[in-house]
C-alpha cells in the first residue's frame, strides 16, 4: 500500500502547471470605452533559489513594465518552498521590483493547496486609465 500512495502523490505533483502572466486592460471614461484583458507576456513559474525577474514592453503605451515572483524556502536548505510573492512595477526596474515604493506586491502561503495569487498597478495614458495585472498559478494538467 506505500508504494501505491507514493506513485499517486508523485503523479500528482508532475500533473500541474504553474505559470505567470501579465494583462493588461483600459477604461476611457469620456466617451466611456472599455477593453478586455490582453496577454502582455507569459512565463513558466520554477521554483529556483532566486527571484524571477522579467519586463515586458506594451506597445500601445511604450511603457516597461516589470514583474517578479519570489519562491522562499523555510528556515533550512532542503526545507520545501514556504511562501510565494509576486511584484510588478512600471519601467524597467527589475532591481527594485520587491520592496519598492512604486511596486505592488503580494504574498501568499506556498504549500500543495496554493492555486493562485495576483497584483495590480493602474496607469494613466493617453486620456485612459490601464490597469496592468500579474497572476502566478497552479493548474492540473489536461488528460488526454
Amino acid at each position: 500500500m506505500p508504494l501505491i500512495t507514493l506513485f499517486l502523490l508523485a503523479s500528482v505533483a508532475r500533473g500541474q502547471t504553474q505559470t505567470c502572466q501579465l494583462i493588461e486592460s483600459w477604461v476611457h471614461f469620456k466617451p466611456f470605452q472599455a477593453s478586455s484583458n490582453e496577454l502582455v507576456g507569459k512565463f513558466p513559474l520554477v521554483t529556483v533559489d532566486r527571484p524571477i525577474t522579467k519586463v515586458f514592453r506594451h506597445e500601445e503605451t511604450g511603457l516597461d513594465v516589470s514583474v517578479g515572483v519570489e519562491v522562499m524556502k523555510g528556515s533550512s536548505d532542503d526545507a520545501p518552498p514556504t511562501a510565494i510573492r509576486v511584484a510588478l512595477v512600471v519601467g524597467s526596474k527589475t532591481n527594485q521590483v520587491f520592496d519598492s515604493t512604486e511596486a505592488s506586491e503580494a504574498m501568499a502561503v506556498y504549500d500543495k493547496h496554493w492555486r493562485y495569487l495576483s497584483v495590480s498597478r493602474n496607469v494613466t495614458r493617453n486620456d485612459r486609465l490601464y490597469t496592468f495585472t500579474l497572476f502566478c498559478e497552479r493548474l492540473p494538467r489536461k488528460r488526454r
